[in-house]
């Protein structure tokens, strides 16, 4: 996917990136690498599959990546980021040092069936 990116470290907004946000299937040892420029790069790595919770309840099957961003100038950034089926993103964490801190948590979503009719 080409997408115009904000760059986590400098806040500069980077067009045309050739980057990857998930690769399927998803199974152990899937990594990948995307080079944002100017010595910047991101890596995945798939963990596996985990059972965790949120605001907006408990999930089975989550898929959690590490997710460990570089910078020339100063030290490794590493993000856990988790998955749901049929829902996406429901949280990341961030490790710093031995202390991992909460980052997004979904708080509320619903899913649309197509078969129900939604003008009712």
């Amino acid at each position: 996917m080409r997408v115009a990116s904000q760059n986590t470290f400098t806040g500069a907004i980077e067009n045309d990136i050739d980057k990857k946000i998930l690769i399927a299937p998803f199974k152990k040892g899937l990594k990948w690498v995307n080079y944002t420029g100017h010595g910047y790069s991101e890596d995945f790595r798939f963990i596996g599959f985990v059972e965790t919770g949120c605001k907006s309840g408990q999930f089975k099957d989550v898929a959690k990546f590490e997710h460990i961003m570089h910078s020339p100038k100063s030290k490794d950034m590493i993000e856990y980021l988790y998955y749901a089926p049929n829902v996406g993103l429901i949280k990341s964490e961030y490790k710093h040092g031995k202390k991992v801190i909460p980052g997004i948590d979904l708080i509320d979503y619903k899913i649309n069936n197509k078969n129900n009719d939604e003008t009712k």
